[in-house]
C-alpha cells in the first residue's frame, strides 16, 4: 500500500537545488528513462523548454527537493525517455519514489486545470505560502481536490476476501476499495 513516506516533508514554497527529483507529467503518465526508469535532470528539462518558473514545490525526499510539472501535447519526446502510467510503475520502481510521484501528479493536475478561473477566466496566481490559485480579477481561489478513499482487508482466519474489478486489464485481485462522498 502505497503512503506517505516518513522520509518526506512536504513544501509550498519553491527551493533552490541544482539536482531536484524532476516528475514529469503528460497526462497520468510520468517521465521516466527507457532503461533504468530514473527521473529527467535539469538538462532534460531544458531540452523540453521547461523553465524553472513551470515547476511547483512537491517536497523532500530524504533531503533532496522534489518538483513536478506537466507538458502538453505540442512537446516533443526527449530521446532516451518515455511517458509510463503511474499504475505501471508499481514494483518497477521503489514504492516511496512512487509515492511522491503520486502526490506529485495530484499537485500537476490541479495546477494543470486550474490555470485559469472557472467563474471569469482570468490567468490565476500562485499564491505565496499555501498551495492555492487564485484569480486576481474575481478573487476565486482553487485548492487541490480532497478525494477521501475508503480500504478495507476482511479476514476469517487464515483467509483474506480479495476482489477483482471484471474490466481490469490487469487482473490483479485486491482489497476492497472506493471512493467516498464527503460526510459519507
Amino acid at each position: 500500500m502505497l503512503c506517505t513516506p516518513s522520509n518526506f516533508v512536504s513544501l509550498l514554497i519553491a527551493q533552490s537545488h541544482t539536482a531536484p527529483l524532476n516528475l514529469v507529467f503528460y497526462g497520468d503518465a510520468l517521465l521516466v528513462a527507457d532503461g533504468d526508469l530514473s527521473l529527467p535532470d535539469n538538462l532534460a528539462l531544458a531540452h523540453l523548454l521547461i523553465t524553472p518558473e513551470r515547476c511547483l514545490p512537491v517536497g523532500l525526499l530524504d533531503g533532496r527537493y522534489c518538483q513536478t510539472t506537466w507538458i502538453g501535447p505540442a512537446h516533443s519526446l526527449l530521446e532516451g525517455y518515455a511517458f509510463r502510467r503511474l499504475r505501471s510503475l508499481f514494483g518497477a520502481i521503489d514504492d516511496t519514489l512512487l509515492a511522491v510521484a503520486g502526490r506529485a501528479y495530484q499537485i500537476a493536475e490541479w495546477a494543470r486545470t486550474h490555470r485559469y478561473c472557472g467563474v471569469c477566466a482570468t490567468a490565476t496566481v500562485q499564491i505565496n505560502g499555501e498551495r492555492c490559485l487564485r484569480c486576481p480579477a474575481c478573487g476565486h481561489a482553487a485548492y487541490p481536490r480532497i478525494s477521501p478513499a475508503m480500504m478495507v482487508l476482511v479476514k476469517k482466519g487464515d483467509s483474506l476476501l480479495l476482489a477483482r474489478h471484471t474490466n481490469s486489464p490487469t487482473g490483479y485481485f485486491t482489497a476492497l476499495a472506493g471512493f467516498l462522498e464527503a460526510g459519507e
